[in-house]
């Protein structure tokens, strides 16, 4: 008699299809959220906003951020350095989170922030998944 053992669909992972599924919905929302500023000829007024909280080089911290917006989420969106570019994300989320926010989590404007913050950390721990040009690239290095 043969003993299979079966996973029952409640208990499967599917991780490659969820991780492909947040990353790509965290590399959109961030794209459009750099977009704005690094394309859409916003970057002088979110310098201004970045000067408000009293930030030093305002100038450069917002080409940071809405560059590793923008940048980091069109390398998600392929699965292409993604763990870098959910580091560079994590960062920004982080400091948008603490600093414009006050840490504020559930029924406030932080709430968003703190979504892209903990979806970026998962990406950062888990990796991009085998959906990814990141794992391809691998898989072609170590043949």
């Amino acid at each position: 008699m043969q003993n299979k053992t079966q996973t029952h669909w409640l208990t499967k992972s599917y991780g490659n299809g969820a991780m492909l599924l947040m990353r790509i919905w965290l590399g959109i929302a961030m794209v459009i959220h750099g977009y704005k500023s690094v394309i859409g000829g916003e970057m002088a007024g979110f310098i201004e906003y970045i000067e408000s909280f009293g930030m030093p080089a305002p100038e450069i911290m917002a080409w940071l951020a809405k560059g590793s917006e923008f940048v980091g989420g069109i390398f998600l969106i392929f699965g292409l350095f993604s763990k870098v570019s959910a580091l560079f994300i994590f960062i920004t989320m982080l400091v948008a989170t603490l600093l414009v926010h006050k840490g504020l989590l559930i029924g406030s404007p932080g709430e968003l922030t703190w979504c892209y913050l903990l979806i970026s950390l998962a990406i950062m721990i888990q990796g991009a998944g085998k959906i990814s040009l990141d794992y391809l690239i691998v898989k072609k290095i170590s043949q």
